[in-house]
């Protein structure tokens, strides 16, 4: 255990990750949150973390923009997942941490294991009981905002 806390000493107060940077912790509290900080111009749309508002704007509004307003379509492909990723330094950290591991993410309160970080902290809800996503039009709770949309998109849709 010791070996594993020098190699991720940054840890989060709200859930079990850990994490070999400070940087990586300071990331990884938006999942904690419901703070977007990253606002699409063109549209509504907002998100927690800038590429993943790159990709919709490249998804989104490509025919909409000249071609100095859409960025680069650039990337590094990992080959066992096909993943595409535009930082160098982030495709780096993708192949040596192994994360398109489907198993990246053990609980450590189960045997269930995650690809993604924020299915885990959903999961650990499970564990804890914790429902933070609440209705605004009535009384049910949810431990994940997917199943407070799909809640709200079938009982409350305009």
């Amino acid at each position: 255990m010791q070996d594993h806390d020098k190699q991720n000493p940054y840890k989060c107060n709200q859930c079990p990750m850990e994490f070999q940077y400070e940087s990586w912790l300071r990331r990884h509290y938006l999942v904690h949150t419901k703070e977007k900080p990253f606002k699409c111009n063109q549209c509504d749309y907002e998100c927690k973390r800038k590429e993943h508002l790159l990709t919709h704007i490249r998804n989104h509004h490509e025919s909409q923009l000249s071609s100095q307003q859409i960025p680069s379509k650039k990337s590094f492909k990992c080959v066992k997942c096909s993943g595409k990723i535009v930082k160098k330094a982030a495709f780096h950290a993708h192949v040596v941490n192994n994360r398109c591991d489907p198993n990246r993410f053990p609980c450590d309160k189960c045997s269930k294991k995650f690809r993604f970080e924020s299915r885990l902290i959903e999961h650990y809800r499970v564990h804890t009981g914790g429902k933070p996503f609440k209705c605004d039009q009535c009384a049910f709770a949810y431990s994940s905002n997917r199943n407070l949309k799909k809640h709200q998109n079938k009982k409350h849709k305009k």
